[in-house]
C-alpha cells in the first residue's frame, strides 16, 4: 500500500516487521531482475508447459524441488528442460531486440555474409 511504513504495514496483516521488510526486498529484487522482465516478456511465445515452468521457477521463485514434484519428473530432465526453456528466452530477447534496434528483416549474421565458410 503506497505511502504506508513497514512497521504500519506489518500490524495492519499481523505479522513482524522484519520478516515482511525482507520479504518485501526480495520481491522488488526478483521484479527488477533481467532475468524475471526477459521470462515475463518471453510467455506469450512459449508453449503451454514450457510457459509454465518458466512462470514457476522464474516469476514466482519456485525450487527446484517444487516443480520436480509438480511435473512428476527427475532432476536430470527438470534442469535440462530448465536449460532448454533459458535457451527459448535467450532466442526471443535477442530476436525482440534486434527488431527494437531496426535491424529486423535486413539482419544478417556473421554467417550469412558472402565468402563465408558454413
Amino acid at each position: 500500500i503506497r505511502g504506508q511504513t513497514t512497521r504500519s504495514l506489518s500490524r495492519m496483516i499481523g505479522v513482524e516487521m522484519r520478516p515482511l521488510r525482507d520479504r518485501v526486498k526480495r520481491l522488488a529484487k526478483r521484479l527488477a531482475s533481467r532475468k524475471f522482465v526477459d521470462v515475463a516478456r518471453s510467455l506469450p511465445y512459449l508453449s503451454s508447459p514450457d510457459a509454465q515452468l518458466a512462470r514457476l521457477r522464474f516469476c514466482e521463485g519456485r525450487k527446484l524441488r517444487q516443480l520436480r514434484d509438480r511435473f512428476n519428473v527427475t532432476d536430470h530432465t527438470l534442469r535440462r528442460w530448465l536449460d532448454h526453456v533459458s535457451a527459448q528466452v535467450a532466442v526471443i530477447r535477442r530476436m525482440s531486440k534486434q527488431t527494437a534496434d531496426g535491424a529486423g528483416e535486413d539482419y544478417h549474421s556473421y554467417w550469412d555474409q558472402p565468402g563465408q565458410d558454413t
